[in-house]
C-alpha cells in the first residue's frame, strides 16, 4: 500500500493493519511502525482508523452480546417453570 495514498477506508479494510491494531502479528507491527516512521504525516489518518476500527470492534462485541445473552434467556426460559 502506498503510504502517500492510504485512506482511512483502505487502512479500515486492511488485514495486516487489524492485526497491527489489535497486537496479533509482530511482523504487521514492524510494517506499520516502519511505514508511520518514514511518513509521519499518515500518523493521524492512522490513529483515526484505529479509533474507528474500535469503535466498530466495540460496537460488534455489544451486539453479539446481546444476541448470546438473549439465546441464553430463551434457553433458561425452557427450563424454568412458567407460574
Amino acid at each position: 500500500m502506498a503510504a502517500d495514498k492510504i485512506n482511512i477506508e483502505d487502512l479500515l479494510a486492511d488485514e495486516s493493519f487489524i492485526n497491527y491494531c489489535n497486537h496479533t502479528s509482530a511482523k504487521d507491527e514492524q510494517y506499520w511502525e516502519k511505514l508511520l516512521e518514514i511518513n509521519p504525516a499518515q500518523a493521524d489518518l492512522a490513529e483515526e482508523a484505529k479509533r474507528i476500527l474500535f469503535q466498530l470492534f466495540s460496537a460488534l462485541a455489544t451486539i453479539d452480546l446481546d444476541e448470546q445473552v438473549a439465546l441464553l434467556e430463551k434457553r433458561l426460559g425452557t427450563y424454568l417453570p412458567t407460574p
